[in-house]
């Protein structure tokens, strides 16, 4: 394995707390992520909950993707009718500062077909506002906090989205950046496609679209896809290289380049088995999303993988937390990620007779003599 060097001298960003109220599961629901958090938990707890609901507070306020299903709607907690508003906070800290962002979204009552808007979005800077959008008309703050700038806006959208980065407003564009540099993944090889009709600056959730985020990749940050290749060539037997070729006007298939014996043949990746596609998006991850001080959600990346493959990766990724100043916050029911993080880094979400979702620290007990995935498998983590 290769040595990762660290950078002293770097403060981390780190989302310090996520507050979500009228999400599924998650009513009052407080979160507070370490660095290297595991989530732990029996199916239906609020695991993947809680990860959807940061990709989608960042695909509405950050990537301008408007109301649908993931907010509002039948994300609603069903068992509190007469609730019509979902409550988000996050507090994230970045470069010595403490920011907060925090949205509330309505169903508007009086409306049909029905229609959410935003009834409050805004952002402060230790406790000073950069950025308020309510009652329809956006604030937007200098970065010596004087209200500059105010204009209407439409309600069913975020205005953080829109927001042109400037000279001074700084400590607003410094938050936004680390938003849309958060990374939800939850790797399905079974959708992963070989061809690619177009670059793509973002992986899709389930990897569908690997082709064409690492084709963008190749050209924006080809030093990186060169240093998840050498990993890749020790993990994937006989794989020699991984490149998008041509295939018509505008169209590459990804490739891999395998060598069997003697002889190397090239096969699009959709030809490969389930477990060497999961390896290849996860080291790609790896060097090049996990790095400079991002946040990386993976829902089970142990899926489709054998346990002599997961080990690997899971010491690389725990090392290169501490030397690119990152963050990342996994769930896995898989008895080598248990053993390496929950006594350390583990929460515990649970929900007591189906109600809403709680978090406790992993707990292994004193004196029990059991590894933490020993204790996950009697069923004991929540005695």
């Amino acid at each position: 394995m290769a040595k990762v060097l660290h950078r002293p001298g770097r403060l981390r960003p780190m989302l310090k707390r996520l507050h979500a109220d009228n999400y599924r599961c998650l009513v009052g629901f407080e979160f507070k992520p370490s660095a290297k958090q595991l989530v732990i938990g029996r199916n239906g707890t609020g695991k993947t909950a809680a990860l959807e609901v940061l990709a989608a507070i960042r695909d509405f306020s950050s990537r301008g993707v408007p109301f649908d299903e993931r907010l509002g709607g039948s994300t609603l907690t069903r068992w509190r009718p007469e609730v019509e508003t979902q409550r988000f906070e996050l507090d994230v800290r970045l470069d010595g500062a403490d920011y907060r962002y925090e949205l509330a979204v309505e169903d508007h009552p009086l409306h049909t077909p029905r229609l959410f808007r935003v009834n409050r979005e805004s952002v402060t800077y230790d406790g000073k506002p950069v950025f308020v959008f309510e009652d329809g008309t956006v604030h937007l703050f200098n970065d010596r906090f004087e209200d500059k700038a105010q204009y209407p806006f439409d309600w069913t959208r975020s205005a953080l989205a829109t927001v042109q980065e400037r000279r001074e407003n700084t400590k607003l564009t410094a938050f936004r950046r680390w938003l849309r540099r958060l990374v939800h993944v939850q790797i399905n090889p079974w959708r992963m496609s070989s061809r690619s009709e177009q670059e793509a600056p973002e992986l899709a959730l389930d990897a569908s679209n690997f082709s064409s985020w690492y084709r963008h990749l190749l050209l924006d940050d080809a030093r990186s896809v060169h240093e998840a290749l050498a990993a890749l060539q020790a993990v994937v037997p006989g794989l020699e290289g991984l490149d998008a070729k041509e295939a018509g006007l505008n169209v590459r298939v990804l490739r891999a380049s395998i060598r069997t014996g003697d002889k190397v043949g090239s096969y699009p990746i959709g030809e490969l088995s389930d477990g060497p596609r999961a390896l290849i998006v996860l080291y790609v991850l790896l060097h090049c999303a996990l790095k400079d001080g991002a946040c990386l959600l993976i829902d089970e990346p142990d899926n489709f993988l054998a346990l002599a493959e997961i080990q690997p990766w899971l010491m690389s990724m725990l090392d290169r937390i501490d030397a690119e100043h990152a963050q990342v916050i996994l769930t896995s029911h898989h008895p080598e990620i248990l053993n390496q993080m929950a006594t350390q880094g583990g929460v515990l979400f649970e929900r007591a007779d189906g109600g809403v979702t709680s978090v406790r620290a992993f707990d292994p007990g004193a004196d029990t003599g059991l590894t933490p995935s020993e204790i996950v498998s009697r069923g004991w983590e929540s005695a």
